[in-house]
């Protein structure tokens, strides 16, 4: 059974932007295709309470509720079996590969946000 990947992902800094193209492009290039809302002007926004352990800086360390601007991106999988444990594993890498794509350029995150369904 196919899979559909869908990120959320924040696009508030430059090198937010910045990440966001490169992770599109490395998904494109992996599974054939995406899609996603506008990098630039977007028009989704994340809200949320930090954890006491999340180690990103604010411009006000007061803040209560950070926001961020957010892309939403979705990928399908057709040639992938949602059922095989190497793919389940593969999701979480792409999760993790995402992070990692954010911080090289100096946008560190905490999370993304990654939900993954069989279609």
């Amino acid at each position: 059974m196919p899979a559909r990947l869908t990120f959320c992902l924040p696009v508030t800094y430059r090198q937010g932007r910045r990440a966001a193209n490169k992770l599109i492009g490395e998904l494109v290039d992996h599974f054939g295709g995406a899609t996603h809302t506008p990098i630039v002007a977007p028009v989704y926004i994340g809200r949320w309470l930090p954890d006491e352990d999340d180690d990103i800086p604010t411009d006000d360390e007061s803040e209560r509720v950070w926001y961020d601007d957010i892309v939403i991106l979705v990928v399908d999988a057709p040639n992938q079996n949602w059922d095989d444990p190497a793919f389940q594993m593969e999701i979480e890498q792409w999760r993790r590969r995402a992070c990692e794509v954010y911080e090289q350029q100096g946008n560190k995150q905490a999370r993304i946000w990654l939900t993954a369904e069989p279609l």
